[in-house]
Order: structure tokens, then C-alpha cells, then sequence
């Protein structure tokens, strides 16, 4: 969270709100980044508009595979 909140155009610090554990976090993003598409802000950006619980579900839903 802070390396990526030292980018620019970050208004504020980014905070951890969740942590899973796996043996593939590449595979696991792909197909996460997939899934949530529909909620995707800039097709450029790998920013969601969701809330939490709804993009932890969505880890987790996918990540029991990655376990």
C-alpha cells in the first residue's frame, strides 16, 4: 500500500482492507481483473468501483481454487 500510494495522481494513501493468501497471486489477479470488469472506472486503470465486501467476495469466490 505505500509503494503505490507514492505514485502520482494518488489523492490519497490506499489502505489495506483485506489479505488472501495463495499459491498463484498472478493467476488469481488475471482472472479477479477479469470478473471485474463490469465494475472497472477507466479501462486503462485497474481501479473498481465496488465495496469492499463485494470485491472480497469476489477473491474469495475465486480464490478457493488458489488455495
Amino acid at each position: 500500500a505505500e509503494q503505490i500510494s507514492r505514485g502520482t495522481g494518488v489523492p490519497i494513501k490506499f489502505k489495506v482492507e483485506f489479505a488472501f493468501k495463495c499459491f498463484n497471486a498472478h493467476a488469481l489477479e488475471n482472472e479477479i481483473h477479469k470478473y471485474l470488469d463490469p465494475f472497472r472506472v477507466n479501462n486503462d486503470r485497474e481501479f473498481f468501483q465496488m465495496s469492499v465486501d463485494e470485491a472480497k467476495s469476489a477473491i474469495i469466490l475465486l480464490g478457493a481454487r488458489y488455495k
